[in-house]
């Protein structure tokens, strides 16, 4: 009877808490924000940071991406950040190195994601420096979209939209669905001034700002968090647009999947309310299966494992008032909000959500399934927080120091 109660009551609030976090980003949608752009005459200088270890399927690829940009080649430097790979990384960037005279290699021993962009950043002259994972690819207009918006001293990145490329199962297409909508929290974010993150593929970064905050913290496997957060601490602020574009290839495993979401929520306790709402809900839900397993047990055990006779016997008798009205209407209406999210974040993008097929079954195991499995992540990690700290960096489906 305890646990009966225990899994209404969790999953009432659960529901509550859902339902208000919704409520108020679609209120916060409805706040008009003024969108400056800037016209520059004369174009700016620009360094673009790609770290890499073991790349060697995707590295050819990132780079050139940078190379054919739409911005004038005597304006831009391309600096590839070898990180100790051990594959055939160091070799591809160096037969690209030598037909392209503003492409620089800079090999060193293994320390790193934050170490490989500071061993960068040094060398660094140039009025502007982005970031590129070198699992992601940029479009050629991106800076030449993304550099209008800093318009203000004040004003130390400027993101782009990051989208799935080409995704090709299920997993990836569902992390299509996510990463759509993040977009849309990020928008609710900037309206309150407050995004947490500057992710790895593609933020823009004003040059002065990064080497006044003395580059990357090097002892955080959550460098791009923690860069944001002292950006905002010395009142600089970071901007999200929709017109400028980056892809990112994403894990295509669920194990690929788990460790880097693993990495992801390392970011604890700057998250604490969703993953105390996750893992509150993971644990009501195992607990009706358990149940529903017991029960189950109970009445075999009754009737001697007689199973022909339990189908016979078998009464659909579920009335009305055996109904929770309250808990059935929370989860309805946090699916049309969900919904409406889903749809309004696809068309902030402009993307279609049926553009790679098979929508319904992604949109289903994003909604349903995905936030149980995130919810085991934030278990696990809520207990490396406590009991490990010796955290590593994960990669898609790589781990590496």
């Amino acid at each position: 009877m305890v646990s009966i109660y225990f899994s209404e009551v969790v999953l009432t609030v659960v529901y509550f808490a859902s339902l208000y976090f919704t409520v108020f980003w679609l209120l916060t949608l409805l706040e008009k924000t003024e969108v400056k752009k800037r016209h520059w005459k004369i174009w700016p200088t620009v360094s673009v940071l790609i770290p890499a270890y073991n790349e060697e399927d995707s590295i050819e690829e990132t780079v050139k991406s940078v190379i054919n940009l739409d911005y004038p080649k005597d304006k831009l430097k391309i600096i590839v950040i070898n990180d100790g790979s051990r594959d055939r990384t160091q070799e591809i960037v160096e037969k690209i190195v030598k037909e392209n005279k503003n492409v620089l290699l800079i090999n060193k021993l293994n320390g790193g994601k934050a170490s490989a962009l500071n061993t960068a950043l040094k060398l660094v002259d140039s009025e502007f420096t982005a970031t590129l994972d070198a699992d992601s690819f940029a479009t050629p207009s991106i800076l030449k979209n993304l550099l209008p918006y800093f318009t203000e001293k004040n004003i130390a990145s400027v993101l782009p939209t990051m989208k799935i490329k080409n995704p090709k199962n299920l997993l990836q297409r569902m992390q299509r669905i996510e990463y759509t909508v993040n977009m849309f929290y990020r928008l609710m974010n900037e309206k309150l001034n407050c995004i947490h993150v500057t992710p790895g593929p593609f933020p823009l970064y004003r040059t002065s700002v990064l080497k006044e905050l003395n580059g990357f913290d090097e002892t955080c496997i959550t460098e791009d968090l923690e860069l944001a957060i002292r950006i905002q601490k010395k009142n600089y602020r970071i901007l999200q647009t929709y017109d400028a574009e980056v892809y990112t290839l994403p894990p295509n495993t669920i194990k690929g999947l788990y460790y880097q979401r693993k990495r992801w929520y390392m970011r604890m306790p700057s998250i604490l309310i969703l993953p105390f709402l996750s893992i509150t809900m993971f644990i009501a839900f195992m607990n009706d299966i358990r149940l529903w397993v017991t029960r189950g047990i109970e009445k075999l055990i009754m009737i001697n494992f007689d199973i022909f006779t339990l189908i016979k016997t078998f009464e659909f008798n579920y009335k009305m008032l055996d109904i929770k009205f309250v808990n059935l209407s929370i989860i309805l209406v946090s699916a049309v909000m969900a919904l409406i999210i889903v749809y309004y974040s696809h068309k902030l993008i402009n993307e279609k959500l049926n553009l790679y097929g098979k929508t319904f079954s992604s949109l289903a195991y994003y909604m349903f399934v995905h936030p149980l499995f995130l919810a085991f992540v934030f278990i696990i990690v809520t207990y490396s927080a406590i009991f490990d700290r010796n955290y590593k960096w994960y990669s898609a489906g790589k781990r590496v120091k």
